[in-house]
Formats: C-alpha cells, sequence, structure tokens
C-alpha cells in the first residue's frame, strides 16, 4: 500500500485574487480530476484546505513504479486549465508518496513521511513527485 500526500501550489493566490467561491469551484474541479484517476481499489479524501490524500491499494514495492505512475496522471490532471468564470486558472500540485512498511501498524508514521515528502517536493520547485527517503 502507498499513501499520497499532496497539496496545490499557491491556491491562497487563486483565494486572493478570485475570492473564496472561485477557490472552492476550483477545490471541487480538482477532487473530481483526482477521483478520475485513481483506479477502483483506491480511496482519496480532502483533508482540508488544499490537501489532499490517496491510498492506493496493491501499489507494490517503490521499484514497481505503480504509486509514481499514479503521481503522475494525477499531476497532469491537476495541471490541465481550470474555467473559474471568465477566467482559465492553472495550479500544479507537490506529491508525497510513502510505501507502508511490513508488519507497519502506526498510520501516523506512514502519514508523516509521505507529508515529509511532499514538503521536499514544494521544497524542490513544486509540482513535482517526492517519494519518502525511508521507503
Amino acid at each position: 500500500m502507498a499513501l499520497l500526500f499532496f497539496d496545490l501550489d499557491f491556491f491562497k493566490e487563486v483565494n486572493d485574487t478570485l475570492g473564496h467561491a472561485a477557490g472552492d469551484q476550483l477545490l471541487m474541479t480538482i477532487a473530481h480530476r483526482v477521483k478520475d484517476q485513481l483506479r477502483g481499489s483506491d480511496v482519496a479524501a480532502r483533508f482540508g484546505g488544499d490537501e489532499f490524500a490517496a491510498m492506493l491499494w496493491d501499489a507494490g514495492a517503490p521499484r514497481d513504479g505503480v504509486a509514481v505512475g499514479v503521481a503522475d496522471r494525477l499531476l497532469a490532471a491537476i495541471e490541465a486549465p481550470v474555467p473559474l468564470g471568465d477566467r482559465e486558472v492553472r495550479v500544479t500540485a507537490s506529491i508525497g508518496i510513502a510505501y507502508a512498511e511490513v508488519g507497519e501498524t502506526d498510520p501516523g508514521q506512514l502519514m508523516r513521511r509521505a507529508d515529509l515528502a511532499m514538503y521536499r517536493a514544494k521544497h524542490g520547485g513544486r509540482g513535482r513527485i517526492e517519494v519518502s527517503e525511508e521507503d
């Protein structure tokens, strides 16, 4: 199993320049796009604000590339223009991936690793994917 933790880059600017209603519409559009890119057995949730998580069942090992493939599809879907009123907005996402270790029973540890990987993606230039260094 793999956990993808991601947020939208520069989402605050959308709220600040176009208003919260436009930001809400953007979030709903992105949520539908995320759902469309996941496999039937995967689960996604919005954590709050502009943060999302996706649990990928049967993701294999990091070397199998299943989670990175899903993350690549997510990046492409999120980066597509979003019509908001008379404008089009483009956002990117920073995605962190952590794989559940055999026998791991603390979901908080998995989330921490995915969150740290997401912040590495953000600090590395945004619109990127990072896999947890502990995997």
